[in-house]
């Protein structure tokens, strides 16, 4: 309940009747001069995470086209013609939130408020988290679109950078991807240095915060998250970013991890158990009682041992015990699986999880989906009303640092068996799994970093875009086997009636989209500058690769 009154309050004092979307036309003579800026912070990290996770945004796209996810019923999107109005939200929800942010930063620092909003935590410890999430939603936006209008506290004089000032800049200009990302490492790095003039045990915010808790916290996501962009752009083919990036590596090529994310510890979002603050996931499948998206065949056969193209590749890890953690057994009905009503045997019997397969048509899928019948569904935890949305975890970390040590072996099994541990596996299974796993290698961390990354999808897609991989997804132009025998409808375009041709319904398309086309919502406000980053993006095209993913490896 705490969360309601306080995200209720927070919506009554950022967006009353002043309408503030194109800027403060008039003051309201009815809003408060008084803002609860922890109500502030609690409210956009919400809305943020929600509606980053929702049906609509990556639940649709990133998870679907990382094929975590099989569509079954309206499959546009898994073959890459999304709905329009996808781009839009997504892009709205982000400069929704990164002007809550930059509220809270400029009531802590006028000197007529900042004495007001101290009460509820140091000011520079909230403009600190201010601004790291600002930084962690412009790095969504950027790594989503590309070029876009980008603002930051640190730099808020720099004419590039004009978003979130509608009294100078009406129509502002789309920075360059190389600007973002260089000013989002300078950001993180300098309020990383202010972090530490801090307690690492004071709070950020004294109510609201339901990420952070502890400044220490804060800095260690920071640390992470700057390291997290650091990784993306090291590859870069433009010098100056690549140095900027390598800066930061550098400084974790060897040691310094203390400063990072540690063992057990998770940056996320607990949601709760009631209509309005559910859980994403929960609130598709029993609020709007839809099941648009469920578990792909894809990764549950790779997960138990079973998937060709990874075996082909001699990507043979065995039974990934995880598989009672992700997915209910098939025949699981939706409310069962919510109550947990399954047992999670010491043996795993393989034949108990299918997945859904990705890309059939539309008017084929219910052979194989049957009313949710034929396939699994998501386990009880991830179904929960109460799920936990992640930012960033250990696991993510421990990845990392494998990658930039030369693909270190220890902290390669180090990031599984953190993974192992926040899904709560079985101690002897993790320990017999990870014990098994072959050497690492680019293939081997990258291909467990993507399985680690299982309910971040953002993320997965972003290292797929950079790295390739995993390599076992499957490719436009393929015939994918079935579970079972289509029926009539589907066997028009099979003669075996046992296989689909997967088919990309978007023009040009060759393999999973690099990028989300620039929301056309927007076009008409702002149409010089939408104009010039469509020219930059090959017409807008959904194929045109972003800035870290020009160098990925063939």
């Amino acid at each position: 309940m705490k969360r309601i009154v306080i995200s209720l309050l927070s919506v009554g004092l950022l967006f009353s009747s002043c309408e503030k979307d194109f800027g403060e036309i008039n003051k309201n003579p009815n809003q408060p001069e008084e803002y609860l800026t922890s109500a502030l912070f609690g409210n956009a990290s919400f809305g943020f995470m929600y509606n980053l996770r929702k049906n609509a945004n990556s639940a649709s796209l990133m998870r679907t086209w990382m094929q975590y996810t099989s569509e079954t019923t309206y499959t546009k999107e898994s073959r890459y013609q999304y709905k329009e109005g996808a781009g839009n939200n997504l892009w709205k929800q982000i400069y929704k939130r990164a002007e809550v942010a930059n509220k809270i930063i400029k009531l802590n620092t006028d000197p007529e408020t900042k004495g007001q909003a101290a009460v509820f935590g140091s000011n520079l410890g909230q403009i600190c988290a201010a601004r790291t999430m600002m930084a962690y939603f412009f790095s969504i936006l950027t790594e989503t679109f590309g070029d876009a209008p980008y603002y930051s506290y640190g730099s808020r004089g720099n004419k590039k950078f004009q978003a979130l000032q509608l009294e100078d800049y009406i129509t502002p200009e789309y920075a360059d991807q190389k600007d973002i990302y260089l000013d989002i490492l300078k950001e993180l790095g300098e309020v990383s240095k202010d972090l530490s003039t801090l307690n690492e045990n004071d709070e950020v915010f004294s109510q609201g915060d339901f990420i952070f808790g502890s400044i220490g916290k804060l800095k260690r996501f920071t640390n992470s998250l700057r390291l997290r962009i650091a990784n993306h752009v090291k590859d870069v083919k433009d010098t100056e970013l690549k140095a900027a990036a390598m800066a930061v590596i550098n400084h974790y090529v060897s040691g310094n991890e203390s400063e990072l994310l540690k063992e057990g510890e998770n940056v996320d979002l607990l949601f709760e158990n009631n209509y309005d603050y559910c859980a994403p996931i929960y609130n598709d499948f029993f609020i709007d009682q839809r099941m648009d998206y469920v578990p792909s065949n894809t990764f549950v056969k790779f997960l138990i041992g079973t998937n060709k193209h990874a075996l082909d590749r001699g990507l043979s890890f065995g039974v990934d015990p995880r598989v009672q953690k992700y997915f209910a057994p098939v025949g699981t009905g939706k409310q069962e699986a919510l109550k947990g009503e399954y047992n999670e045997p010491t043996t795993i019997d393989t034949t108990k999880y299918k997945g859904m397969p990705y890309g059939m048509a539309e008017g084929t899928t219910e052979s194989q989906f049957g009313g949710g019948t034929k396939i699994s569904l998501f386990s009880s935890t991830i179904l929960q009303a109460e799920y936990r949305e992640v930012l960033m975890d250990y696991s993510e970390v421990c990845f990392i640092l494998s990658e930039i040590r030369g693909w270190n072996n220890y902290w390669y099994k180090a990031g599984v068996k953190a993974s192992m541990d926040k899904w709560n596996v079985d101690a002897t299974k993790a320990t017999n799994f990870i014990n098994s796993l072959p050497a690492a290698t680019a293939e081997t961390v990258m291909t467990q970093k993507y399985v680690a990354l299982y309910m971040n999808p953002n993320e997965g897609w972003t290292e797929y875009r950079r790295t390739g991989y995993p390599k076992f997804l499957i490719k436009v132009g393929e015939r994918v086997k079935t579970n079972f025998l289509l029926d009539e409808d589907g066997s028009a375009t099979d003669i075996n009636n046992n296989s689909y041709k997967f088919e990309s319904m978007y023009d040009g398309n060759t393999g999973v989209p690099e990028r989300v086309n620039y929301p056309l919502e927007y076009k008409g406000l702002n149409q010089a500058n939408y104009n010039k980053a469509r020219a930059k993006t090959n017409g807008d095209s959904m194929m045109h690769k972003l800035i870290f993913a020009e160098n990925r490896p063939q």
